[in-house]
């Protein structure tokens, strides 16, 4: 019987379903490289020495979309199969983009300490609407497209995007910009849906956070390392950007000397983009159907006398 290694915690649903065709080593799974055919990984790095060393291993799966704590040069020097769940964690993510953008622009996070400092409510605190903003998505995969329905119909906004390998389908009415900088001309929220590659490292620094118009927001559900994040605070700083909604960060978890944690017009989330109930569901089904399927597990007529 094959085995498959869990290294973080998936749906329950989705550890039953793997243990009725294969044998499963729970998280930590610490000895996995010695005994796995196949591991499921979240957000444990799997680097090059742990790949090469398993012998056994022929598939890994990727519990969500980002492949950045995976070691893909070593995956294919060894001939290891890694599979992803792009589409399954779309709807979680999407909203919680747009949480963050009203949010900010509601200034619910900061009306809520002032509320529990009972301080008044001035001014200062007076919010805009997404209705009519010009909305921006660095990336439109299987998020971002998402996101623009849910903007565009769901509240009015303009949307624009930019994604080199993306061509949008005709119904999402989104216009495409030729550069990230020209996306950044013309957007008051710029929101960032894009994987950490070596091309997208450092991507939004000060170039392009200055290209943005002033009392603009950015909203960051993809990578932290997409985002540079002193550039970030400088830009907060200065006035010139209005607030920032960061899901993620260059290191995770973010240290208590991170100073954009202590900047007033940030509002951020422990990287919860995907940590819903039905996600978890979904990605878990998605990436140990794909593992079984890798190691040649007939799961689906097991799985229909089960039934």
């Amino acid at each position: 019987m094959a085995v498959v290694a869990v290294l973080d915690p998936i749906a329950d649903s989705a550890m039953a379903f793997l243990r009725r065709h294969v044998e499963v080593l729970p998280p930590p799974a610490a000895d996995w490289p010695e005994r796995a055919d196949g591991v499921v990984v979240r957000a444990s790095p799997l680097g090059a020495a742990a790949i090469l060393a398993a012998g056994r291993l022929r598939v890994i799966g990727k519990h969500g979309v980002g492949t950045d704590n995976i070691d893909l040069e070593a995956a294919a020097r060894q001939q290891v199969a890694v599979a992803r769940t792009p589409a399954a964690n779309a709807d979680a993510v999407a909203e919680l983009a747009i949480g963050l953008m009203l949010a900010l622009l509601r200034r619910i996070a900061w009306h809520d300490r002032g509320i529990r400092a009972q301080a008044s409510s001035a001014a200062p605190g007076i919010g805009r609407e997404l209705k009519g903003a010009r909305l921006g998505l660095l990336g439109l995969g299987a998020i971002g497209q998402r996101v623009a329905r849910i903007a565009r119909l769901g509240f009015g906004a303009q949307v624009a995007a930019y994604d080199p390998f993306v061509q949008p389908p005709p119904d999402l009415e989104v216009a495409m910009c030729d550069s990230p900088g020209a996306l950044c001309a013309e957007s008051d929220i710029l929101s960032v849906h894009l994987p950490l590659t070596p091309e997208t490292r450092g991507l939004v620094g000060a170039p392009l956070l200055s290209a943005l118009p002033e009392g603009a927001f950015v909203v960051n559900t993809g990578r932290g390392g997409v985002v540079e994040e002193r550039a970030l605070l400088a830009a907060l700083q200065s006035g010139r950007l209005a607030g920032a909604g960061l899901d993620v960060f260059e290191r995770e978890p973010p240290t208590a000397e991170l100073a954009l944690l202590e900047h007033p017009n940030v509002v951020t989330t422990p990287h919860i983009g995907a940590s819903t109930v039905e996600a978890m569901d979904r990605m878990g089904r998605s990436v140990v159907e794909q593992v079984l399927d890798a190691l040649g597990v007939d799961w689906r007529r097991k799985e229909a006398r089960h039934v």
